[in-house]
């Protein structure tokens, strides 16, 4: 699950002025006007003016997305800048370590993500992020203890951040990736929800360390075995369906299981989950594989007369296929593709009386799932060029159309030196030169 609990940083470069604390809309306007303007040491005059403020008012959202943008913005001037102003904020951070443990972990937090940015890539990034990330979850009750909207605008609330009570902990958690120290404080509380998604994600990040999410076997798999024991544990939760959604991802990427486990574990985790909030996922995976479709495969297009042919099949979830092949009034040299709309009803106009041959094919009793694999055996046909059509009961479903040339002629080409070819028209029943035949040469249309 990709959580969306709070997202820290998020509105470093982002909200608008409007956005903002009436206090702060003025300044912030100022550093956005000088943002587009191109100037950012007056951007950063700008933001250190807003971060004293804020400080001093104890609004420390807005002195973190002060000192965050102000950083950023040194690192626009020069990159050789990001190293010192990293320092100067790990020591702002030290300073709040014995007066305001919670915005110390804050701003340890958001220096971990800082490294773990592409921009701060340094040989010692990881190293350094994962030092700070371990002094933000220093204290995971206190941070429990604390609102992380306490934070905005350098916080962003998200979608589930709901099922965590809004707190501190899960905010810097998630950003940290511990799942472990959350998961430990979340199981001595009440909080069986909390304490489900942070165990799942750790059992996730413990299979992508130990590569076991990779393996596309479901035989045998040590990864749905942890899964299975979240679901049996945790199976009375809603937001169990957030694990069963994790162990449908995990079937689509397995070669070992087929479309009817697919639907299975579908149908099983919407009659138990159907109400958690991400179950459309699963919902609309239902309609891909029941989506009723059928495609019609003929090894080629030109076809020896009175020799019979086959068409291949594919179809799912239609009670009947129609195929009907009319003879058209026309030659070889017809430019014309069914699959436009007017060229369609022209070639249409062109039937010959008498001269359509219908085939029906009914599919009934199958699973709504089950891709059925079929073909129709074409009795030989005289020479001529003749519609293809086949089309289903559901008018959703799109028809296939294409032409089919019936003929004994057939070309050959062979590349010669200086850049020449020599064309033969042969026929393909004896394979002998066809007297007479006339070709037209030209390009082919797109």
């Amino acid at each position: 699950m990709k959580k969306t609990v709070v997202s820290l940083l998020a509105a470093l470069l982002l909200a608008p002025a409007t956005m903002l604390a009436d206090g702060y809309t003025q300044l912030w306007k100022k550093v956005e006007e000088a943002a587009k303007k191109d100037l950012p040491r007056t951007q950063i005059e700008h933001l250190q003016t807003i971060s004293a403020m804020a400080e001093k008012e104890k609004n420390y959202g807005q002195m973190l997305k002060a000192e965050w943008n102000m950083m950023y913005t040194w690192g626009t001037i020069s990159r050789d800048s990001l190293a010192p102003q990293l320092k100067r904020l790990e020591q702002k951070a030290a300073s709040f370590e014995q007066t305001d443990p919670a915005l110390a972990a804050v701003c340890y937090a958001a220096l971990g993500k800082t490294c773990s940015q592409r921009r701060m890539r340094t040989v010692n990034a990881d190293t350094l992020a994962q030092v700070y990330f371990k002094k933000a979850m220093a204290n995971p009750a206190m941070l429990a203890g604390k609102k992380a909207g306490d934070y905005g605008p350098f916080t962003v609330e998200g979608r589930d951040a709901a099922i965590f009570g809004n707190d501190l902990l899960s905010l810097i958690g998630y950003t940290a990736e511990d799942y472990k120290a959350m998961h430990d404080y979340y199981a001595t509380t009440p909080n069986r929800n909390a304490t489900l998604l942070t165990a799942l994600d750790m059992v996730k990040q413990q299979a992508q360390n130990s590569g076991d999410i990779y393996i596309q076997t479901l035989e045998g798999s040590r990864y749905v075995a942890s899964l299975d024991s979240l679901i049996s544990l945790y199976g009375d939760l809603e937001a169990c369906g957030e694990v069963a959604l994790e162990k449908y991802a995990f079937y689509e990427g397995c070669i070992d299981v087929n479309v009817e486990q697919r639907v299975k574990l579908i149908e099983e985790s919407l009659s138990r989950w159907d109400k958690w909030s991400r179950m459309e996922t699963l919902r609309n995976a239902m309609k891909m594989l029941t989506y009723p479709m059928f495609s019609a495969d003929i090894s080629r297009n030109v076809i020896l007369p009175e020799k019979p042919f086959s068409i291949r099949m594919d179809v799912r979830n239609t009670n009947k296929l129609t195929f009907t092949l009319t003879r058209l009034n026309t030659d070889g040299s017809e430019k014309r593709t069914p699959e436009n709309n007017n060229d369609l009803k022209a070639l249409k106009a062109l039937a010959v009386k008498g001269a359509t041959h219908t085939y029906t094919r009914t599919y009934t009793g199958r699973k709504n799932y089950e891709t059925v694999k079929d073909s129709l055996v074409i009795d030989g046909l005289p020479v001529g060029v003749y519609l293809l059509e086949a089309l289903t009961e559901n008018k959703k479903v799109d028809a296939e159309r294409r032409l089919l040339y019936v003929t004994d002629m057939y070309v050959v080409h062979q590349a010669l030196p200086g850049n020449k070819t020599r064309v033969a028209a042969l026929s393909g029943t004896t394979g002998q030169p066809v007297p007479g035949a006339t070709l037209y040469i030209g390009k082919e249309r797109q």
